[in-house]
């Protein structure tokens, strides 16, 4: 078999392993971060692919948060 194709095999079953893993272990422990963000009120903008708005709305809060009130 030509070693790319046992590398692009590889590849593929180990995403999907990874995926499998991470979607059917880490998600019912709590750890799934998709499902985190939601909970914590946070929407996924699509039409911002590289999540810099996001990460606007994250330090936004935080700044809220540290704030001392008044």
């Amino acid at each position: 078999m030509p070693m790319i194709l046992t590398l692009v095999i590889g590849a593929t079953a180990g995403a999907v392993l990874g995926f499998g893993y991470y979607r059917l272990v880490d998600c019912p422990t709590g750890a799934c971060p998709l499902d985190l963000l939601h909970e914590a009120g946070f929407e996924p903008d699509v039409s911002d692919p590289t999540g810099q708005a996001l990460l606007r709305e994250v330090r936004q809060r935080h700044a809220e948060k540290s704030s001392p009130q008044s």
